[in-house]
């Protein structure tokens, strides 16, 4: 029996949102996505302690991912951190795997 996979996506994009958690949904039935666009509950959020996995937009308007990183390192979050991105040059998702981040797609 698969067990239910809790991600936080945090993104201001509904498309990107959309596309992502149809694909997931098409792998494995047994997801909830909440989405999150607002800088100011993401460290309370982070806290709750019921995510399996963080999915972060590379492209979030209102967030520094950078500072966003440094705050999970800060309080120890155990969580993999992945970095959604369609940058075609990879050095800004080296560097923040370098700072953090756990893979990037």
């Amino acid at each position: 029996m698969c067990k239910l996979v809790n991600i936080l996506f945090i993104t201001n994009e509904d498309v990107i949102f959309d596309l992502v958690v149809n694909s997931l949904q098409e792998l494995n039935k047994k997801i909830s996505c909440k989405k999150n666009d607002s800088k100011y509950s993401i460290e309370k959020i982070l806290k709750d302690n019921k995510w399996d996995v963080v999915l972060l937009d590379h492209q979030i308007d209102n967030i520094n991912i950078s500072k966003l990183i440094k705050m999970k390192n800060k309080l120890d979050i155990k969580l993999p951190f992945i970095l959604i991105s369609t940058l075609e040059k990879e050095d800004k998702a080296i560097e923040l795997v370098q700072a953090g981040i756990n893979d990037y797609v």
